[in-house]
């Protein structure tokens, strides 16, 4: 799946095959195509993101190019790889909402807790729309269940969350006030977990900056971020 922002429209992604209350985990429609990490996803009224993706064999897998050969051509050699490969993705569960209120998130608005129950399997999984992504990231208590979950096994959830952030900064079309809110809500967060924050805002302020200040040896944080209170 591109990297980009997703448009105004969701787009089935794939179904569900194993699921919990913090989490749950997607076999996708197509080979080699998983949403990018940090994307928002929705299964039924739940809504996560995507903290980790791999593509593997049903079985051994014998079927390998030669050293002459294009990256893909393998494809062409073995078609059925299509058949024996299978690509899925896993999501960490950050919120949900009332389908009662309205049948999307935008109509029913975002709850920031554990749903009552956790998607069923064999349910489709949609990424989110940029209108949902803007309006569940409006406000920072997105980040508490993200930040303390111990449901990304084998992710760093930091990263997770730094490309999330990443993800909302650039569909707010670049918004500074609305990333060093964030800042000072991590700085609260966090309090005493001074090398993981620093780690944290570090890596944003590199990721969020254009691209002449990216290329300089040295990049200052920027002030708001200077001035978290630990």
């Amino acid at each position: 799946m591109d990297n980009e922002i997703v448009g105004s429209k969701r787009v089935q992604l794939g179904e569900v095959i194993a699921t919990s209350y913090g989490s749950f985990v997607v076999e996708s429609y197509e080979l080699n195509s998983t949403p990018p990490l940090g994307a928002l996803v929705v299964a039924q009224n739940v809504v996560g993101v995507v903290c980790a993706a791999r593509t593997d064999g049903l079985g051994p897998i014998s079927a390998k190019g030669s050293m002459g050969d294009e990256d893909g051509s393998v494809y062409s050699m073995h078609p059925d790889l299509q058949r024996t490969l299978r690509s899925q993705f896993s999501a960490v569960v950050v919120g949900c909402y009332d389908e009662q209120k309205g049948g999307s998130l935008l109509e029913a608005g975002a709850i920031y807790a554990y749903p009552e129950c956790p998607p069923r399997v064999h349910y489709k999984c949609w990424s989110g729309t940029t209108e949902e992504l803007l309006l569940f990231t409006a406000r920072p208590d997105y980040l508490r269940l993200l930040l303390f979950s111990v449901e990304a096994e084998g992710t760093n959830i930091d990263q997770v969350l730094i490309h999330l952030i990443v993800r909302a900064y650039k569909a707010r079309g670049g918004d500074r006030e609305w990333l060093s809110f964030t800042a000072e809500y991590l700085g609260r967060q966090l309090k005493g977990q001074y090398d993981r924050l620093l780690a944290i805002l570090k890596t944003l302020d590199v990721l969020t900056q254009p691209t002449q200040v990216k290329d300089k040896a040295i990049v200052d944080l920027p002030e708001a971020v200077g001035k978290v209170r630990m």
